[in-house]
């Protein structure tokens, strides 16, 4: 998981297209479309398909952003563990492993579409 380069997805970046064929939103990657992210009768209307758009089309980044705070956190984590010592006063490690829990929780979802708990 901490391993950037071996995800199956299209790589990024992606980027939001302009409206075309009364599609509000295409999400474009390098070479090909990623998603298409529309407004039906009774569902979102188009700016929150534009915003879900942009959240789509982040999501590489976001995930390399996820995955680097991870390791970040594991070295502190290590730190802490091996001088005893917390961080800071307002960082502790409590603070340290609810985060380390947290973003693997992320990085497993987007890497097999499962949580922890199955």
């Amino acid at each position: 998981m901490e391993e950037s380069g071996k995800e199956k997805w299209t790589p990024g970046p992606w980027s939001v297209q302009p409206n075309a064929h009364d599609v509000p939103c295409i999400v474009q990657g390098p070479n090909y479309r990623v998603a298409v992210a529309h407004r039906q009768e009774n569902r979102p209307n188009e700016a929150t398909a534009a915003a879900n758009a942009r959240l789509i089309a982040a999501a590489p980044a976001l995930y390399e952003a996820l995955r680097r705070v991870n390791g970040a956190l594991r070295v502190i984590r290590e730190h802490m563990d091996s001088t005893g010592k917390e961080l800071s006063p307002v960082f502790d490690l409590a603070d340290a492993d609810t985060l380390l829990d947290v973003t693997k929780a992320a990085l497993l979802l987007a890497n097999t579409g499962e949580t922890e708990n199955g």
